[in-house]
């Protein structure tokens, strides 16, 4: 499933980061945040429209795949997208790609 290189804000565990990539399977992110390979997350992405509406974020969970260290203290993490909330609607992500 295609990636897009994007920057997005996202927020995890109350902590503040932006995308590198993001597509309806994964996502990798740049945060101040400690995570271990293997851990459950849920983290919101919000994707601003233009001054008359509010952004739209979307309220995902997913496996964190990878980390790796960047410098300030922050980490680079890869993660998978298994789950895709948007206000009180869930959404399969294989259901956003036709063919999935």
């Amino acid at each position: 499933m295609p990636r897009y290189n994007i920057v997005l804000p996202v927020e995890i565990g109350g902590v503040h980061g932006v995308t590198r990539s993001f597509g309806v399977s994964g996502v990798q992110f740049d945060a101040p945040i400690a995570l271990e390979v293997g851990r459950r997350i849920d983290f919101a992405v919000s994707i601003a429209g233009d001054d008359r509406v509010e952004p739209l974020r979307l309220e995902c969970g997913g496996e964190v795949i990878r980390v790796d260290a960047v410098d300030g203290g922050m980490q680079t993490v890869a993660a998978t997208i298994d789950r895709i909330r948007i206000g009180s609607i869930d959404i399969e992500p294989g259901a956003l790609v036709p063919g999935c």
